[in-house]
Parts: structure tokens; sequence; C-alpha cells
């Protein structure tokens, strides 16, 4: 199952966000629901840039967060992950010098997501981090779900991070 939406900016970026879970999704193949035993679903929140080259504002960034959240909320048995690319970025704040990229840009989302669920009222979720050292940068993975699958996020951290963590 894959279901997208685009978000166009005032500077004409357009950005494309696709939630996709089973055999469409990276991460969550028959094999890992198999092997964890889970009776969710699994799905992957993936975020591209299709036209422009500007960043996102504040603005696009809630955007986005709001339309995920929408289709969270109508699946009951949801549980989202997303990790963020290394690509390098201007960094204005000195507060977050000192950050891996990716790392920012994962606590960035996480904060807007959160944002999200305290605005819709609710949602009791929960946003786990999971950390996986890859070479010699961690990889930041998030996995959300409500606060009904804590023991799924769990078991689904314990698996990443024993069948992907180096």
């Amino acid at each position: 199952m894959v279901i997208s939406f685009d978000v166009k900016t005032d500077t004409n970026d357009v950005f494309r966000v696709s939630l996709s879970s089973g055999e469409d999704a990276f991460f969550a193949t028959e094999n890992v629901m198999q092997e964890t035993a889970l009776d969710v679903e699994i799905i992957e929140i993936d975020l591209e840039r299709i036209e422009g080259h500007h960043n996102a504002d504040i603005r696009t960034l809630r955007i986005i967060a709001d339309g995920i959240g929408r289709c969270f909320s109508q699946n009951s048995k949801a549980i989202l992950y997303y990790y963020c690319d290394e690509i390098e970025l201007p960094i204005i704040s000195q507060h977050h010098s000192e950050k891996w990229p990716q790392e920012y840009r994962s606590q960035l989302f996480s904060r807007m997501f959160q944002r999200y669920a305290s605005k819709a009222g609710d949602l009791d979720i929960i946003d786990m981090t999971v950390e996986i050292i890859q070479g010699d940068r961690p990889i930041f993975m998030h996995l959300i779900a409500r606060e009904c699958h804590r023991s799924c996020l769990e078991t689904l951290k314990n698996y990443i991070t024993t069948n992907y963590g180096k």
C-alpha cells in the first residue's frame, strides 16, 4: 500500500510525502512481520523534493506533519517509521552546529509531529528514537505509535538494533 501527497511551497518548491507499507515499504517486509509476530501495520514515511531547491520552512513542515498525522489517525494499527538523509545542510544556529545533519533533521521532524499530536488532542503517541551506528556516522530512526502499541515498539527496536546495528 502506498499513499502519497504533494506539498507546494510559497517558493514553488514541491515535496512529495509517501507512506508505504507491506511489500511497498523498504523495512517492513513480510519477513520482518513474521519474525516480530506483530499485529500492526508498519508504515514507512518518505519525503522527497520533486521540484525546487529552497529549504523547507516551518509552514511547509507543519503541512507535511499534518498530512502524515491525518493518515496516522485514520489507521488504529499504524506504526510509522522514518529516518533522515545525510545530505549536508546549512545550520544557522550555533546551538545545532555540533549535530550530524541527520540528527538535526530527525529532531526537527520529531518536534513537528509532536506538535501535530498535541494539537490533535486525542492522539497519545510515542516517538521512539533508535540510534544505529553504521560506519563512522549514526543513523537516527524514529518509530511512532500510539501508547497502546508500546510493547510493539520495544519489539521493533530490539529487532532493528539486533539486525542492523553494528
